[in-house]
């Protein structure tokens, strides 16, 4: 072990390892680029069909066929916003009961 690390970390031949991984580099990228091509990562590939993440990506799929999705923010004014303690957050509610119903604008 002790001769291949002299000879990797040697004077001359540190540049003959460096030389042999950028060939090797250059030499293997096409393969690594239709790797892509054979693999499938998407999320209906790994989960049962019945999952509820599988059904999204099947809606998707069908009702935006050109693939191209966007996050959306929904953001909503509480009109009993001034009731809220001035720390920004609603106090905690009584086990059992329900949290109110918040309307949408």
């Amino acid at each position: 072990m002790r001769a291949f690390a002299s000879f990797v970390t040697g004077r001359r031949s540190k540049w003959l390892v460096l030389v042999a991984w950028v060939i090797a580099f250059a030499a293997l990228m096409p393969l690594g680029s239709k790797l892509s091509d054979e693999t499938e990562d998407d999320t209906a590939s790994y989960l049962p069909e019945s999952a509820e993440s599988t059904e999204v990506v099947h809606i998707l799929d069908r009702e935006f066929s050109a693939g191209e999705t966007t996050i959306g923010l929904i953001v909503y004014q509480d009109e009993e916003a001034s009731t809220l303690p001035t720390s920004g957050r609603s106090s905690p509610t009584p086990t059992g009961s329900r949290p109110p119903a918040t309307r949408f604008r």
